[in-house]
């Protein structure tokens, strides 16, 4: 399962990761993709997103609640 994250100027990529190491046993892999904007982009709007595989469905969903 892949949970994804926009990533905001005030999220620490770091920080995210390493609570995702410390509290998902089921976490695979992590990667951070520049979304391809095809409408027009608000100055919220975020310029990356960052995919999280787990095994888990519960891992997934915990990371969601925890970063959402």
């Amino acid at each position: 399962m892949i949970a994804t994250l926009g990533l905001q100027d005030n999220v620490d990529l770091d920080e995210v990761v390493q609570w995702v190491i410390d509290n998902c046993v089921s976490f695979v892999e992590y990667r951070v993709v520049e979304i391809d904007w095809s409408v027009d982009m608000d100055d919220r709007d975020p310029w990356f997103k960052l995919e999280v595989t787990f095994r888990d469905e519960g891992d997934a969903t915990l990371f969601l609640l925890r970063w959402r």
